[in-house]
């Protein structure tokens, strides 16, 4: 599972920063929503309330190849994937 935050603009600023997330190939899901192969996902966000930053999880079963274009604050890999299995679970029942 990748894991990313992506920051909000800067409250001085218009412009919202954006991130751009495209899947090369494989599979993935994005908080459990399959991404489709070839599209470009835009996350973008404007920090009017002065919360923090957006973040993600990708997770693949099989391996994948993602593109990430933009500003990412933090970037990492995680091992604590045990939650999917019970999601797959619950949706397959």
């Amino acid at each position: 599972e990748l894991r990313i935050e992506i920051p909000f603009s800067n409250t001085s600023t218009t412009t919202a920063n954006t991130t751009a997330i495209t899947l090369q190939k494989g599979s993935c899901e994005l908080w459990g929503c399959e991404l489709a192969l070839g599209h470009t996902y835009r996350m973008a966000g404007s920090n009017t309330t002065n919360s923090g930053g957006m973040q993600l999880a990708l997770f693949t079963w099989h391996g994948c190849v993602v593109d990430i274009q933009g500003r990412v604050d933090i970037s990492y890999i995680s091992d604590e994937t045990d939650p999917n299995v019970s999601f797959v679970n619950t949706h397959a029942q």
